[in-house]
């Protein structure tokens, strides 16, 4: 049989690819596996860096996010609120997660919110009870709130510092600070006298900083204050200060600011251009116009919530953008991007080169409480122990099942298929083949293995015949990455059971099927992976990943790899 290749998308060579990939490890038991034994004398191809991958080389394209973690918010007796305001801080091996918690007091039209911190001393796979830290307290500035914020441990004073949004009852948001002389943050925070709350007024900073009408975030006269400082973060651990991460809001834009301070006193903060701070917007609308995304009429209105960390000389930002507003409204894209520069007084950030978004919102947004705006909060941070680094960020839901916060630590990645994970949230690198074969990447998170984009396959017929399928092909270059591969993926039925095999085709230049590797995976409304590993033949010039429906209905599949094994001791998705 001889079959057409497509054009070529991707080489064995090109182990760095244009879009690094959103991908999971360890979900539920296999299939139906066919396993090859590897000799111990096989050839070695390139070896993978003996150190932890950092965000340098998911920027590069070198490393991709494995789903290690998620805490749902009944899990962690916080319904509907787990991943609201959420951020994690390590300090001597143990984690922290700070988040909001609501009490039964309304207050300011809505209900009155604190903050509670919990402690992990497993790496997040259990977590001690809550502990409140901040509750609404009558006759403060946080009567009604105190929430979002970010805390930071000063090792030196041997205390932590809470800078957080506080809500009184003039129902006016502002900043607010709080602090815990002791090596653990489970317990009271308490303002100091030498600290007058609140220490950020509305408007404050921005007015500082868009003072200049050709600023980006400059308004001319009549164009609504920028205010609302508030999803706060903070760079830095003490010393010389702390650089202090903002959004701003105008009643419809968003914007992302720096400030910083010394004292987080309300007469100590520097900010347009003051002690390396930036002297307009760092993020605004516009770096978001060109990202991979259908943005609604009007297109994006600028960011929300972000987190900065710092690696290896350059800083790292993750921000959330929506396209209507910042209030969470029905139907709108709210996705997240991530940018780096090397200063943070930067008033021009580098996009990711992989294409934003990093992380797509759900689309069509599902109906249920707390599904507005459904990825949130996003978090970056690194575990000193073990140098791994972690994004993180918040999906709402209606389902309990997968309300919470969502967990991804960065794994090298030699996936040779481009969108083998359906990362970029499209079909891009997979062809069909037949004229009835229906295909689709869908953005419904809670359908997924991870939380991420997936793909949704058919025959399109009463019966499949084998002739309607879904490819991707990769060029073969045998002398840069061996002759031993895995492949395999994770697939499940959308509804009762179904058959999908999982080939990879070897191709002569002509076109001609030299060599099948396949796996009949017997699908069901739960996840299982499926994996099987062949050598290169040597006539083949192209390899087509394929996945082949056998039985009617739409089959979901997910995490979709070929991956060289040489120079692999134990293989493991991404890596080898």
């Amino acid at each position: 049989m001889t079959v057409k290749p497509a054009p070529p998308r991707r080489t064995l060579h090109a182990r760095r690819r244009a879009a690094a990939l959103l991908v999971i490890a360890g979900l539920l038991a296999a299939a139906a596996l066919l396993v090859v034994v590897l000799r111990d004398d096989a050839p070695r191809g390139p070896a993978i860096p003996d150190r932890a991958p950092g965000l340098a080389d998911l920027w590069s394209g070198d490393a991709s996010l494995v789903l290690a973690k998620k805490w749902t918010s009944a899990n962690l007796a916080n319904p509907g609120q787990g991943a609201y305001g959420a951020h994690v801080e390590i300090v001597d091996g143990t984690w922290y997660l700070f988040n909001r918690f609501q009490t039964a007091q309304q207050c300011a039209g809505q209900q009155a919110m604190g903050t509670q911190v919990r402690a992990s001393a497993d790496q997040g796979a259990t977590w001690t009870a809550p502990v409140p830290i901040l509750v609404p307290t009558p006759g403060t500035p946080w009567s009604c709130a105190a929430t979002d914020g970010d805390a930071v441990y000063d090792a030196e004073a041997r205390t932590w510092r809470y800078l957080f949004q506080c809500l009184g009852d003039g129902a006016v948001w502002q900043g607010c600070y709080a602090e815990r002389r002791d090596p653990s943050p489970l317990g009271p925070f308490e303002a100091v006298p030498s600290v007058p709350n609140p220490v950020i007024e509305p408007g404050q900073l921005w007015d500082r900083i868009c003072d200049d009408p050709g600023d980006q975030c400059g308004r001319a006269p009549g164009q609504p204050r920028i205010a609302d400082e508030g999803t706060f973060n903070i760079i830095g651990d003490s010393g010389d200060g702390w650089f202090v991460g903002f959004h701003g809001y105008d009643g419809v834009h968003g914007f992302r600011g720096l400030a910083r301070t010394e004292t987080f006193r309300r007469d100590g903060w520097q900010a347009d251009g003051e002690g390396g701070t930036p002297t307009d917007a760092s993020i605004d609308a516009r770096d978001a116009a060109e990202w991979r995304e259908s943005w609604r009429d009007g297109g994006p209105i600028g960011p929300g919530a972000a987190a900065i960390l710092e690696q290896d000389g350059w800083y790292y930002q993750l921000v959330e953008i929506p396209d209507v507003n910042l209030t969470c409204t029905e139907g709108q894209n709210w996705d997240l991007g991530l940018f780096r520069t090397r200063r943070l007084s930067s008033t021009s950030w580098a996009q990711y080169p992989g294409g934003n978004p990093l992380v797509y919102s759900a689309r069509p947004t599902p109906v249920g409480a707390g599904s507005k705006c459904n990825v949130l909060y996003p978090g970056l941070f690194r575990d000193p122990a073990t140098d791994t680094s972690y994004v993180m960020y918040g999906r709402a839901s209606g389902d309990p099942a997968y309300d919470g916060i969502y967990v991804h630590r960065l794994a090298w990645d030699r996936n040779l298929l481009d969108n083998g994970d359906l990362r970029t949230a499209d079909e891009a690198g997979w062809e069909r083949l037949g004229t009835t074969t229906q295909l689709s990447v869908e953005r419904m998170p809670d359908r997924s293995p991870d939380g991420s984009a997936y793909m949704a396959v058919n025959c399109g017929a009463p019966a499949c015949d084998g002739g309607a399928a879904v490819f991707h092909d990769i060029r073969v270059d045998r002398e840069a990455q061996g002759e031993r591969f895995a492949f395999g993926g994770t697939v499940r039925a959308e509804s009762g059971s179904g058959t999908l095999d999982l080939s990879v085709l070897q191709l002569d230049e002509a076109g001609e099927i030299v060599a099948n590797a396949t796996v009949p995976v017997a699908a069901t409304t739960t996840y299982a992976r499926a994996r099987a590993t062949f050598e290169l033949d040597d006539r083949a010039a192209t390899l087509r990943f394929q996945l082949t429906p056998r039985t009617p209905g739409t089959l979901w599949a997910d995490n979709l790899y070929v991956i060289p094994q040489d120079g692999c001791s134990a293989p493991r998705y991404p890596t080898c």
